[in-house]
């Protein structure tokens, strides 16, 4: 179970304030909705974080490298291992500069085909 990210104590009290606006009687279920819609789970938004950053990364690298495309790195079972384990390390992280040398790392196994995961 160590793939999945643990739960921060901002996601605890996420599910604690979800839980007590249920027991809203006659609201409870509609306010639950509107909480969710209003605010994202911690974990929802650090996944939202490093994907987008991912996608703003890949998306410079096939500008800047020939070569370098979405379509072939979607093919590459090298990066997509690599970006999988980066994922799994990113989601359960909230320092800025891990994040940053798992997006350099996937850059240079996108860059550098032959490199050892």
């Amino acid at each position: 179970m160590s793939d999945f990210p643990n739960k921060q104590k901002s996601d605890h009290i996420y599910q604690a304030v979800k839980a007590a606006v249920n027991l809203i009687p006659a609201v409870g279920g509609s306010a639950s909705t509107l909480l969710e819609m209003m605010f994202i789970s911690p974990i929802e938004k650090r996944k939202e974080e490093w994907l987008m950053a991912l996608a703003e990364r890949v998306d410079r690298l096939s500008e800047q490298c020939v070569g370098i495309s979405v379509e072939a790195l979607a093919q590459n079972e090298n990066f997509i291992s690599l970006c999988i384990q980066a994922s799994n390390i990113a989601l359960r992280t909230h320092h800025k500069e891990k994040i940053e040398l798992l997006l350099s790392a996937l850059e240079a196994c996108a860059i550098e085909t032959n490199l050892d995961e």
